[in-house]
Formats: C-alpha cells, structure tokens, sequence
C-alpha cells in the first residue's frame, strides 16, 4: 500500500475531526504536494459515540467553547431537521454527515480493520516513531505520522509500554496529590433491596466482593459502559421490545428472568423513557445500569485488554442484556408502573375484558421500540455499548484535578496553560465502576462521583490543556485521541466536546509537523496557538465577563433545545 502522509486509527468523531483538520490546514498554509490521508475503521460503518449509541451530546460549561469542525458538523447535522445546529441528533444522520465531510476533503476510508494483535503488528525505528502498523486483514500502512483515535487506544496499546505510556484504572490519591482519586471515596449505598445479591451463596453477576483495598488507593477500576439506546413510537417502524433479536436470534431463546430482575431494585418503575429527544421522531433512553462479567468482575475493566474475538462477544452479551432488560420492563408484572406504561400498554379482548396470557396475567403490547431504519445491518440495536472510560495515555504531561479547578496561576498547577492549545470544560463527574455487595441485601455503587457534589469545582470559565497532553516523546510520531490524564481529570475531559477541540488541534499540529518534516515535539506551539486562535478556537480560559457569542449563530445559543451547560446527564457523561 502506497505511504501515507498521515493515518488516522479509529472512525470516533475525534479521530474524524483530526483527519479533517489535518487536511484543511495542509491547503490553508498552502502546501502543494502530494496528500494521502488514510481513516481506519473498525467496522464498516463510522463508530463514533454519536453513530453507535449516545444521540443527545453534551455541551458543558462555557458552552460556547464549540468551535470549529465539531461545530460545522453540528451545523450540517440541523439541516436535515430544519434548524440551524443539531446538538441531538439520529446515529444515521450523524453518520452521513461526518461520511460527506470526509469525502469532501478526500480522505480514503479503509473499513473492517484494526491494528493487528499478532507481535510485530507495529514497526518502530531507533528513536521510538512508528514506521509501519499491519491490521487485521494483513494490509500494512506506513507513515511519518499517527493518529489514535480508536476508542481503546489499540494502536498506543501495541507501540507503548503500560504504566509508561498508558494506563488504565485509578491512580491513587498519593500519586498526584488528587483528593478525588483512589479507591472508595464515592458511591451511593442501597440498602433493603427485595432481592438478594446473591442466587444460592453465589454473587450474582452485577455484584462484586469488596476489593479490600484502603481508601485513597489505586486501583483499576474505570467508568463502567452502559446503554444508551435509540426507540421511536412511530407506528410500524418500530420493532417490539418482544421482537428483537440478537445475532439474529431471538432474545426470547434463553431468557432468564433473574438475569435482569435484580435491577428492577435500582431502576425506578416510575418516569417515561421518552425522556430525550433526538429528532426522526426518535428519542433516547439513558439506562444507567453496568455491564458485568458473570464471575463478577466488571468486564469493562478489562476491555482494552481483550481480544477482538472477545469484544465482539461482550457486544453481543450486552445487546442481549440490554434488550431483555427492555423486555422485562415493559412486560414483567414487577415492574409495573409508568414507566412501563410508556413502553407498552395493556390488551384487550374485543368484548372489552382484559386478554389473558399462560401465567393468568393480563398481556401487554409495545408501544415503541428500537427503530427499523437504524443499526439495519445490527438487529437494529447499536454496534457498540457506550464506553466511559478504557486505555488513558500517559503523555509528556499529565491532566489531574487541580489542572481543571485551581485558578490561581502561581499554583504549580492551574488551569492556565502556557502551551495550551484547547479549553476544556464539564463537571468532573464519573459514573459507576462496579456494584460492591456489603450485605445480602445491600450494596454501593462504587465509583460514583456526581456532578457538583465532591467540593472541587471545574473552573467554569474553561480550563487549559496543554500541547504536552497530546503526545509522548517516547513515541515522536504519535498523537493521542485522548489528551493524557488521570482518572479524576478523566471525568471531565471524556465529553467529546472536548476530545473533538484536542483532536483539530492534534490534526492542525501534525499537518503542520509533515509540512516541514519535523517531529511532533518540535512544533512551534506558539504559532499553533496563533494558528489556532485565528480559527476561532480558544487555547486559554474565557476571561471573566466575556461573553463568546457566536456571531455566525443569531439564535445563539447553538443548540436548537437550549444550551445545557448544567452538565447534565447526556451523551459524554
């Protein structure tokens, strides 16, 4: 395969919107010769958040740092709906738009590949740069420059060393410094709950032992990946919650009641799971349950590590949880209440008495379910669960807590950044890591920090993150999808807002870095800062009492629901 000016690993929005900024700033500082840039995709679609799960994408405070690419796709996203931006917005649409932008810069998608996992995959010269990287169906690319984008960092993964240049899990309190970090600082207790953790002295898959780790520790549990699902009401283009299938199977084959009754205790019976809009007349549910291996280790924790033979099982595990789950929602006697009345409703006989099933229950039907014209190719569920947290790269300089909250700028840490090169923004929240049993019928969700609750406040006015952040030395000729970060920052940075502002600078910066042969450590940063700052995108927090209107939006604010900057519970979070 011929060489590549650069290769990007990874179709997520970050990894699209490096490739493009790469591009762009090629032909707008003028460079003349030959562009060959090369986006690898997993499967054979684009497998961002926004295209395989999440629809509804946060903003967090300020708001208006949305800028750039992310912003124009934004935009192109509310044509179809007729407005002038889209902050929610279907997985197919947000899918055809990022297609059309790539195709407007010519950048070659390589589809159903991923960086190989036999040794020798990823070639590296004498000072430590990628020189070639074989993938799954044998095809080798070779490069001066890397992007990895993927959403485990597999490329990071096979060139770096683990606890030098990548990481997954809790740094400890002691490492940083961070009061967030380490074992046991946060999680909700649930006491009294109807049924047991365990099923005959054994735990049952949701639940865990406690690690008999000191608090503060470090430890490697990381946010645990959870659904987020797309339904619609419309009538005939939805497939019933009795209906689906996995693999082509039904999910009726197998079912077990007590996989998914124990939830039924966390979950609220009450509410509707109309509960976010996402436009098609489609909406969003936000489960906040945890997907867990059956010998009661979080699998999550282990996903980066993985085969790709066992991902692939874990995604078909998940879907089938997820969608039994749904099944025993709007169907099981249990869980009776509204929120089962938005997912079905009762049935009856023409003569008006109730229809009767086997168990001498009145039947229900469905009322909405998954919609039929996306995932057509997935059993309409989505590809992939929604993964919070995975492999965190270790770059030449490390985000923590106090880089997002201190303001005074003498503080050996602040959130004001010489080299910075983005700001960043949202609450440090982090979600459930695992289920910890304390009693026959309780347990803590471990790992839960919620918005606003913990006593360290995200500077609101944007914190800086440095170039330093987006690369490691080790390995010149790499930039990373993620900015490096510990698990506390990782709370905040992991929108993907954030990660998208990272990645046009990433891009810009190795553009500009193959224009005049250089390494990546060798960029002029303050002229990327200049760069980027004529671009519209900020590089240093919002100073206090500007207000960052954006003149080509007179709706302002961007979003067509109303700008959320309470850091609410959507898609990123």
């Amino acid at each position: 395969m011929p060489n590549k000016s650069a290769v990007f690993i990874g179709s997520t929005e970050w990894a699209i919107v490096a490739a493009i900024g790469f591009r762009r700033e090629l032909r707008d500082i003028g460079y003349t010769g030959d562009v060959q840039v090369a986006l690898i995709s997993p499967s054979r679609h684009l497998d961002g958040i926004t295209m395989t799960g999440p629809s509804a994408t946060d903003i967090g405070k300020p708001g208006k740092r949305n800028r750039g690419i992310y912003l124009e796709w934004y935009r192109l996203c509310g044509r179809p709906y007729g407005l002038t931006a889209a902050r929610v917005v279907e997985p197919r649409v947000a899918e055809m738009i990022f297609m059309r932008m790539l195709g407007a810069e010519g950048i070659q998608i390589y589809q159903a590949r991923q960086v190989a996992e036999t040794a020798g995959a990823v070639v590296k010269d004498g000072g430590g740069s990628i020189t070639s990287v074989t993938m799954t169906d044998g095809s080798v690319f070779t490069s001066s420059y890397w992007f990895d984008g993927s959403i485990c960092m597999d490329l990071l993964g096979r060139a770096g060393t683990e606890g030098v240049h990548w990481r997954i899990g809790s740094e400890g309190e002691a490492e940083y410094g961070e009061s967030l970090a380490g074992y046991g600082k946060f999680g909700i207790e649930k006491n009294g709950v109807a049924i047991s953790t365990q099923i005959n002295g054994v735990n049952r898959p949701q639940v865990c032992d406690p690690p008999g780790l000191a608090v503060g520790a470090a430890y490697d549990g990381v946010q645990a990946f959870g659904p987020r699902m797309q339904y619609t009401r419309q009538p005939g283009m939805f497939v019933g919650w009795d209906k689906a299938k996995v693999n082509g199977v039904s999910i009726l084959e197998g079912y077990d009641r007590e996989q998914v009754a124990f939830l039924a205790n966390i979950q609220s019976r009450t509410g509707d799971i109309d509960n976010v809009g996402i436009g098609g007349g489609k909406f969003q549910d936000n489960g906040d349950y945890i997907l867990t291996d059956a010998n009661g280790r979080p699998r999550h924790w282990d996903y980066a590590r993985l085969t790709y033979a066992q991902r692939d099982q874990f995604h078909t595990d998940w879907k089938l949880f997820a969608a039994r789950w749904n099944y025993f929602r709007a169907f099981d006697p249990a869980f009776a209440g509204s929120m089962q009345d938005s997912m079905s409703r009762l049935v009856f006989n023409e003569d008006g008495s109730p229809t009767l099933g086997e168990d001498g229950n009145q039947q229900r039907a469905a009322t909405c379910g998954p919609p039929k014209d996306e995932h057509t190719d997935n059993d309409y569920l989505p590809r992939l669960p929604y993964p919070r947290e995975t492999r965190r790269p270790i770059g030449n300089y490390v985000v923590t807590q106090m880089d997002l909250s201190i303001t005074d700028p003498l503080a050996p840490r602040n959130v004001y950044k010489a080299t910075g090169v983005l700001i960043g923004g949202y609450s440090m929240d982090t979600h459930p890591d695992m289920y910890v049993r304390t009693g026959p019928n309780s347990f803590t969700v471990s790992g839960t920090r919620p918005h606003a609750t913990t006593g360290v406040t995200v500077y609101e006015q944007g914190y800086g993150i440095p170039f330093e952040a987006l690369y490691n030395s080790d390995i010149p000729n790499l930039m990373f999808g993620y900015p490096s970060c510990t698990h506390s920052a990782w709370g905040s940075i992991r929108i993907v807002l954030n990660l998208c502002l990272a990645a046009e600078a990433a891009g810009r910066a190795m553009a500009r870095a193959f224009a005049a042969g250089i390494a990546i450590p060798a960029t002029d940063v303050p002229a990327l800062r200049t760069r980027l700052t004529s671009l519209g995108l900020y590089v240093d927090p919002i100073p206090v009492g500007v207000d960052p209107e954006d003149p080509e939006d007179p709706e302002d604010p961007d979003t067509p629901g109303g700008e959320d900057d309470s850091g609410g519970d959507e898609e990123g979070s």
